[in-house]
């Protein structure tokens, strides 16, 4: 009867363990990523791939740009070079021609002052 005790109790003892065991592995595997996840995990790894290609596109075309921006400035620049000489030239030119004007018109009224100094000195 003793020996039969002891024996039970070693298998209670066992059972303990074993239960013991099988509730720490059902905790593990409650933790365990069910196919749900995996299929939420691939649908994340997709839609990724899908905004880096998408990301990457969009720095090709930002790149694009910056060149086209450079190119344009650079034309201003060009332009504006370009219209600053027209401004000189057709300035030049009008003080030339006024000066023109001015030393053929600068004769007569220089005649029209003398006429007016005699007058006044004749009163």
């Amino acid at each position: 009867l003793l020996r039969r005790t002891e024996e039970v109790a070693q298998r209670d003892q066992l059972i303990q363990q074993k239960e013991r065991l099988y509730v720490e592995l059902k905790a593990i595997l409650a933790r365990q990523p069910g196919p749900e996840v995996a299929e939420q995990l691939k649908a994340y790894q997709e839609n990724l791939a899908e905004k880096q290609k998408q990301l990457k596109s969009m720095a090709a075309e930002l790149h694009s740009n910056r060149q086209q921006v450079t190119t344009m400035k650079a034309e201003q620049e060009s332009l504006l070079r370009g219209l600053s000489q027209l401004k000189r030239g057709y300035f030049a030119k009008q003080q030339r021609a006024s000066d023109a004007r001015a030393e053929t018109a600068g004769g007569e009224e220089g005649d029209e002052l003398s006429v007016l100094e005699r007058g006044e000195r004749g009163r």
